[in-house]
């Protein structure tokens, strides 16, 4: 300190207190002396340390004397105005007013029960405002508080000594009984804000976040969450009033000349204890019981004053909202948070409006577009809390179809409502459909929702709206009904409009976006034949390029696994729901042949219709992984079905990773998933494998990444062929010695038996105790590609696919043609071992 600005602090203070007299000559002697030791500081005497620890002693002393005495008033108040003036008006004197460093434990208990006297002119001001030395007016009190909220702005050895003293507390109960408010919230806010010493657990060890508790190594996140301050101000209850900090705070809203802004700054502080543990809200009171205490967990309580009175202040004042939105996201990492949220309507509808740039009319204010900018990030927090709010229990045992809440997120979405709220409807309604019956029940109730999400789908840009939106549309493809529904407003074109616009491989949202977006192609036309020409249909802006073409190439261009894997689904899905229809035409009827064939013909044209022509390199190479586009953006994408479905195989022999949550199951339980996986996609190919056109591709993508589909395809049919053969005598299969009528007949009974069984999620066909459906898959697959180039038509019988030419003509122009490039050693090399896999098997 310089000696200029101590000299010139003394003389400010010394005249302000020479202006007050006192009738009572102690402290009138008093008085004098320290006014004297004031003015007796000489600005060229130097070693300034001296003069001011000289100073303040017989100041504080004084200062307490007069505050003691019971009479004068006057001059009580005088001197605690003129102490406060002295904070604002010459800064000079904060730290004096304290202490030059933070005291121990021991010393802050022994000045908190005042067993001893004052330590500084901040613990005098503490004092009177925890009620423990005398005063008697409200001016007495607010000049205290003056002092308090000066001396602690930017030092936190000043702020130490109201924190570690019971001062919050104190302030607190000053707010719970209506004194003050307006000088007692900024004074909190002063010895709160940036505190710099963490928050503690009782032994005084530092308190590691969740966060930091589930950090990668376990190794904690030594940033504080909440500082020591925060924490004794999130963690207080009043005993008598049963009352949280929470509400307390909250309580002071009403009070018309408190500044909301600080007040919800202040309830955000104190919300930041919970990013510990909620066990910090659970109190011990005395009771009455055996034990003598019980436990209170307010934890509930607190949640529940955010989103009524907290909602409610930030309905009232748009400043208060980002505050008001930070405090309850900080609370809602807690699950028994979302639990208390989830169960009650009330909370939930307020928790989606909270975010929003609107007055309590839910209209537009003429400040809404500034505020949007500002409240952005929160809106996509708690779109994210909603997602996992409304994913809990407690919110499915309430959130029927008939619920008050689902009728009217109904009714939102039907008339019209804030922008920014449409999404977090359409979380809520999602997740409320845990059913068919419920997502049947949804869309009767809301017929005007299907056109909305279409539209949505379409017109929206933004993907933190598109993909809840795209989640509901996933739940209500789900049913019949849905299927229907979606048929009707062409949601397959809504799809392909997203589907053009492939997002950067970084962008996280985007490529969920287009995953979801095939997973409802695919839901949409799952089991329904009539829907299957929805894929060839014209988008609805008018371009006339199919949607499985935008797909191909998106296959083509995507690196993200899951687009890919959900690609390889749908080609599964329409083959599966293609050949649905011709193979339950078999039966033992005597035009059964005829039936058959006209069912064949019937699928190949959907078939050709639906793919985009399927172009293979002319020589492709063993260790090609994927098909490259041609660089001519107007051709026809070179990736096959067979790619696509093979894509899956591929993934399924890759491991999960071992740190991974989600692949925590035991070896049983992943191979049963790895079965399963890989028989959808070998079924797959069992399908596909009924036109003949598609052969080529299939063999194309058994001889890719140096045959490694095929070397698998022989270790599971050795493997399973080796099994059988010693429990069952190794019996020969019956597919080809019966006709390619009885092969699809048991195709026909796998499709049958996996749409009986297959989840929601398009699983492939069911696996048995001792039943391998890959093994079975990939007998048929076998058979089909084998048979095709040996086994010899039936009379009256052609195979399904282009018809050889007949007429003259057709015949010329078939001359006229190039004769066909041979076939590729690896197609060759895959021809033998297929056809000595067919012998293995007792297919030939």
């Amino acid at each position: 300190m310089a000696l200029a600005k101590l000299y010139a602090a003394c003389t400010w203070l010394a005249d302000a207190l020479e202006q007050h007299r006192i009738d009572d000559q102690t402290l009138s002697r008093t008085h004098s002396a320290v006014v004297s030791g004031l003015r007796s500081v000489n600005p060229g005497a130097g070693e300034e340390k001296h003069n001011v620890s000289a100073l303040m002693p017989p100041l504080i002393s004084h200062v307490y004397e007069v505050i003691q005495k019971e009479r004068p008033d006057g001059f009580k108040t005088a001197i605690l105005s003129t102490l406060a003036d002295a904070t604002r008006e010459v800064p000079f004197w904060r730290p004096l007013f304290g202490l030059e460093a933070k005291p121990n434990r021991d010393i802050n208990e022994t000045q908190a029960g005042g067993a001893s006297p004052p330590d500084c002119i901040v613990e005098v001001a503490r004092r009177v405002v925890s009620e423990t030395a005398q005063t008697s007016t409200s001016e007495q009190t607010r000049s205290a508080l003056r002092i308090i909220a000066n001396c602690c702005a930017d030092n936190n050895t000043n702020r130490s000594i109201i924190i570690e003293r019971g001062g919050i507390e104190a302030l607190l109960e000053m707010i719970r009984q209506g004194r003050e408010c307006d000088l007692v919230v900024p004074t909190l806010y002063n010895i709160c804000v940036d505190y710099d010493e963490p928050a503690r657990d009782a032994a005084g060890r530092p308190l590691i976040s969740l966060q930091g508790k589930t950090a990668k190594g376990n190794e904690a996140d030594l940033n504080a969450a909440a500082n020591r301050a925060e924490q004794r101000l999130g963690t207080y209850w009043s005993p008598h009033a049963r009352l949280t900090s929470f509400e307390i705070l909250l309580k002071a809203k009403d009070s018309e000349q408190v500044s909301t802004d600080t007040l919800a700054d202040l309830i955000e502080m104190a919300s930041r204890i919970a990013l510990y543990e909620t066990r910090d809200f659970v109190h011990n009171i005395d009771g009455d019981g055996p034990g003598g205490t019980f436990e209170v967990d307010t934890t509930a309580v607190i949640v529940h004053a955010l989103l009524t009175h907290g909602f409610e202040l930030a309905q009232e004042d748009i400043d208060c909202r980002a505050s008001m939105c930070q405090a309850v996201l900080n609370l809602l990492p807690q699950p028994d948070s979302r639990n208390i949220i989830a169960g009650d309507p009330r909370l939930v509808w307020n928790l989606i409006h909270l975010p929003l740039a609107t007055d309590g009319l839910e209209s537009e204010t003429d400040d809404a577009n500034e505020d949007e900018q500002g409240l952005a990030p929160y809106r996509e927090a708690i779109l994210k809390t909603t997602y996992a709010v409304t994913a809990v229990g407690p919110y499915h045992q309430m959130s029927g179809c008939e619920s008050p809440l689902i009728q009217t997120c109904i009714t939102t979405l039907e008339t019209g409502g804030p922008r920014d709220l449409l999404a977090s409807i359409c979380v809520l309604l999602t997740n409320s459909v845990i059913t068919k019956e419920r997502a049947e029940k949804l869309v009767k109730a809301a017929p005007k929702l299907p056109s909305f999400l279409s539209e949505w789908l379409v017109k929206t840009t933004a993907s933190a709206s598109l993909l809840p939106a795209l989640n509901l549309a996933v739940r209500l493809a789900l049913c019949r009904e849905g299927q229907v529904a979606f048929h009707q407003v062409n949601m397959v074109s809504a799809m392909a409009v997203l589907l053009a616009s492939p997002p950067s491989q970084v962008d996280s949202l985007g490529l969920e976006i287009q995953s979801d977006a095939v997973v409802v192609v695919r839901l949409m036309i799952k089991g329904r034949m009539e829907y299957l020409s929805d894929l060839v249909s014209t988008r609805a802006d008018g371009s006339r390029t199919s949607i499985m073409a935008l797909i191909f190439s998106l296959f083509e261009e995507t690196s993200h696994a899951r687009t890919k894997t959900e690609i390889g689904r749908l080609s599964i899905e329409i083959l599966r729901t293609l050949l649905s229809s011709s193979t339950s035409a078999v039966t033992a009827d005597t035009d059964r042949t005829s039936r058959v064939r006209e069912d064949d013909n019937k699928a190949e044209s959907l078939f050709q219709s639906i793919f985009p022509a399927q172009h293979l390199p002319p020589s492709p190479s063993p260790t090609t992984t994927t098909a490259t586009p041609d660089s001519n953006s107007n051709s026809p994408p070179r990736t096959t079905i067979a790619d696509t479905i093979s894509w899956i195989l591929t993934q399924s022999a890759l491991s999960p990773p071992p740190d991974d949550p989600q692949h925590s199951s035991s070896p049983t339980q992943n191979a049963s998933s790895l079965q399963q996986t890989e028989g959808e996609a070998w079924f797959g190919l069992a399908l596909l494998a009924a036109f003949p056109s598609t052969h080529g591709s299939i063999r194309a993508a058994l001889a890719r990444d140096d045959f490694r589909l095929l070397t698998r395809l022989r270790e599971i049919a050795s493997a399973s062929a080796s099994a059988t053969a010693r429990s069952s005598g190794a019996e020969s299969s019956p597919l080809l010695k019966e006709g390619r009528n009885d092969e699809r007949a048991v195709i026909a009974a796998a499709v049958a038996e996996e749409q009986e069984s297959a989840s929601s999620r398009g699983r492939g066909p069911k696996s048995r105790h001792g039943w391998d459906p890959r093994y079975e898959n990939i007998k048929v697959l076998v058979a089909r590609i084998v048979q095709s180039q040996f086994q010899p038509l039936s009379a009256g019988t052609n195979p399904p696919g282009p018809k050889p030419p007949s007429s003259p003509e057709a015949m010329e122009v078939s001359a006229r043609e190039p004769k066909p490039e041979p076939e590729p050693d690896t197609h060759v090399r895959v021809r033998a071992v297929l056809e000595a896999t067919a012998t293995e098997l007792g297919l030939a």
